[in-house]
C-alpha cells in the first residue's frame, strides 16, 4: 500500500473480490447459513461457492458458443 503498484492492486478489490460475495447474496439470495456447526456451514458453503462457479462456467460457454456460432456463420 505504500507504492503505486500497491495502491493499483488495492483498488481492484472491490471489483475482483467483492464481486461473488454480492452476487450470492443479491441475486442467489444466499444471506445466511440454514445449518448449525462449523463442519456443516463449511458443506453449505462449498455448495454456494459450487453454484456460483457452474452459473459463471455456463456464462463462459454461452459466450463461446455465440462467438463460435457467430464465426461459422461468416464463413
Amino acid at each position: 500500500m505504500s507504492n503505486a503498484s500497491g495502491k493499483e492492486i488495492y483498488r481492484q478489490r472491490p471489483r475482483i473480490a467483492e464481486t461473488p460475495f454480492g452476487i450470492l447474496k443479491s441475486i442467489m439470495g444466499f444471506r445466511q447459513f440454514l445449518l448449525r456447526r462449523l463442519e456443516k456451514v463449511k458443506t453449505e458453503w462449498i455448495w454456494a461457492a459450487t453454484a456460483f462457479n457452474i452459473a459463471k462456467l455456463a456464462r463462459a460457454l454461452a459466450i463461446l458458443r455465440a462467438a463460435g456460432s457467430k464465426s461459422v456463420a461468416e464463413s
